[in-house]
């Protein structure tokens, strides 16, 4: 490799013939080639580790998916975050599960068939006792989250564009 290196510099300083360029190694390649290719959900772990490598702010709750490799489902929890204004709150669970989208734009989804994401948040209850209760339900088919545009998809929209939707009456309704 040294002598490579000292040819194609003396040869660019002498100006005359390069030597050809080192080509690139298997393992080189196989580095290059797993840079672009997408993460492989095949696990609770891998779910995990994707929202987490692209959707930063996203607060995970749990993870269970069924992942036999056709035809895989997986229901991803969120935990709920309190915001300035109820309506605030709602929007930003809304904004979490398309960021969640998102990230899952990022992996392979060909072999899933729904992806369920639920939004967990205190409610307190006539008594005063507060619990943590699912606020949000929701699946899509991985065919919708690739149709996706990430730079002009808007979160008011996860509601309608999620094949089916549930939400809690103790939120608002932004709108």
């Amino acid at each position: 490799m040294k002598i490579v290196k000292v040819l194609l510099a003396g040869s660019i300083l002498l100006g005359g013939i390069a030597a050809p360029l080192p080509s690139i190694s298997g393992q080189q390649s196989y580095t290059v080639q797993a840079a672009k290719s997408k993460i492989v959900i095949q696990s609770n772990k891998s779910v995990k580790r994707a929202i987490k490598r692209y959707a930063k702010d996203v607060k995970i709750k749990s993870v269970q998916g069924s992942f036999l490799g056709q035809n895989d489902t997986v229901q991803i929890t969120l935990k709920g975050k309190e915001n300035l204004t109820n309506k605030m709150t709602v929007k930003g669970m809304y904004i979490d599960i398309s960021n969640v989208w998102k990230a899952l734009q990022k992996t392979d989804l060909s072999h899933m068939s729904n992806i369920g994401i639920s939004v967990k948040y205190p409610l307190q209850d006539q008594a005063g006792n507060s619990t943590s209760s699912f606020v949000i339900k929701s699946n899509i088919s991985p065919d919708k989250i690739n149709a996706i545009n990430p730079d002009t998809f808007l979160f008011e929209n996860v509601p309608t564009y999620a094949d089916t939707w549930w939400q809690h009456t103790a939120l608002p309704s932004i709108e």
